[in-house]
């Protein structure tokens, strides 16, 4: 029983994020910098990350699904959780133009990932999911600097009040 709640859990939040990310997009009062990160983990990533530990577990690096069962619990609940938080995190979908001397590497690393994921899928799934939760923090920290940005620049175009 434990095992459904967690998730519907996680199934909760994955409608709850989506409702938020459509009410989000007719926000007028949002920041121009702010299109750049998602409020909260997104849903197809935090479905990839629910997944973690079942990749894991292909790799032999988790045991078996019984003897850590709770704590994959509490972790699926933990990114539940982070999927309807205010956590801000990348986006990337505001990366802008690849300059034109770059596009024959980011082909390449695109072409790279998807052998990597056709011949290495648990590896390469495993390394993108720790790499995605390593990247919150970073992303949280870009959010903080362009608001504080943000604010100076409308303290100073903002006259005093006599």
């Amino acid at each position: 029983p434990a095992g459904w709640i967690v998730a519907l859990m996680l199934s909760m939040a994955c409608a709850l994020r989506l409702a938020r990310f459509n009410v989000a997009l007719e926000d007028p009062n949002k920041p121009a910098f702010a299109n750049a990160y998602f409020t909260g983990i997104p849903a197809p990533a935090g479905a990839g990350l629910a997944m973690a530990p079942m990749y894991l577990g292909f790799l032999d690096i988790v045991p078996d699904g019984h003897t850590v069962a709770k704590i994959v619990a509490v972790y699926i609940v933990a990114i539940a959780v982070l999927m309807v938080s205010r956590v801000p995190t990348f986006s990337g979908k505001h990366m802008g133009r690849i300059r034109g001397d770059m596009v024959l590497p980011v082909l390449g690393l695109a072409v790279l990932a998807v052998v990597m994921l056709i011949s290495y899928p648990w590896e390469f799934l495993s390394i993108v999911s720790i790499a995605y939760l390593a990247l919150i923090p970073v992303s949280v920290r870009s959010y903080r600097q362009h608001r504080l940005a943000d604010a100076r620049r409308t303290a100073e175009v903002t006259p005093p009040a006599n």
